[in-house]
């Protein structure tokens, strides 16, 4: 108890704190609900980290990660989650977004990879390099056009959150001729 005190003291002392958001989720959620109407997609490529996007986003939209469509997005299926990732493909949220109606916008949230070190355990290295992979499908394919990308400035915040967030947004083409040259490489 003496040494815990003490360090617990130094703590309190040196300015140190402990961080209460472990992400900046809240900030993505509010500075992207606006570029979005309800119903629309919100992809992660972080599939953990659903539940808290659905807590700042609220109810009103629909949830997907890069294991598929969310049928709760209040909870994270961890059954078997590490074999599922390994297995997926961008091919089946292309095909999930290649579906949604010419026009209609849809958020594509995935982490800010800064320090590589922090991406090494099994899962998150499988979440970085599908996270990079996804990303790039979707930007290559003519179906879908990045309208913008929202990230937070923690700098000016001054915060420094452990695993950032950002959120691209994009739009279903509604050009018949780039929907037939959409990327086919499935």
């Amino acid at each position: 108890p003496g040494l815990v005190s003490f360090i617990l003291i130094l703590f309190l002392w040196g300015g140190l704190s402990v961080k209460d958001e472990k992400s900046n989720a809240k900030a993505i959620a509010a500075a992207t609900t606006p570029l979005l109407r309800p119903g629309d997609l919100i992809l992660t490529t972080h599939p953990e980290q659903t539940p808290v996007l659905r807590y700042y986003f609220g109810p009103g939209f629909r949830y997907a990660t890069t294991l598929g469509p969310v049928a709760d997005p209040r909870v994270m299926d961890w059954r078997d989650a590490l074999k599922r990732l390994k297995a997926a493909t961008p091919a089946a949220d292309i095909a999930l977004l290649a579906q949604l109606p010419p026009g209609q916008r849809f958020a594509v949230v995935a982490p800010v990879f800064r320090d590589y070190h922090a991406w090494d355990a099994p899962w998150t290295k499988l979440v970085y390099t599908t996270s990079n992979r996804w990303l790039a499908a979707i930007s290559a394919d003519r179906r879908f056009r990045q309208v913008t990308v929202v990230r937070s400035d923690e700098i000016a915040t001054k915060k420094n959150y452990w695993k950032p967030l950002q959120a691209f947004i994009f739009v279903r083409s509604s050009s018949i001729r780039a929907a037939a040259q959409g990327n086919t490489s499935r």
